[in-house]
């Protein structure tokens, strides 16, 4: 095998290795998510990010917080008192927003 084409060989998968790389960087800087904190209080009154929120204005609410091209996280804190009525329409808002969800729990540690 000639040199040139031992070099041709080397230099593509050196190519190919910088190409790899140069993808995994920049999938790894995407965008991070828009987080919001939605509570929800053991009245099943809703805040947005601590600001009080009107049931009927919370998918408007949450609409105002999306930032393209960033995904919008919704983290949900309901209190162990709320209704579950009151935990399934905000989680039902926020889905229909387009929003990921993450529930927090209440545990101490």
């Amino acid at each position: 095998m000639s040199v040139m084409r031992i070099m041709s060989r080397v230099t593509l998968q050196t190519l190919a290795t910088v190409l790899v790389v140069a993808q995994m960087v920049a999938c790894s800087q995407a965008e991070s998510p828009t987080i919001v904190k939605l509570k929800i209080s053991e009245q099943g009154e809703y805040s947005l990010d601590e600001l009080p929120v009107p049931r009927e204005a919370l998918a408007a609410a949450l609409g105002a917080k999306k930032q393209p091209p960033r995904t919008l996280l919704v983290q949900v804190l309901a209190s162990p008192q709320a209704k579950s009525e009151s935990v399934l329409y905000a989680t039902k808002v926020a889905r229909d927003s387009g929003a990921a969800l993450a529930f927090v729990g209440n545990e101490k540690f």
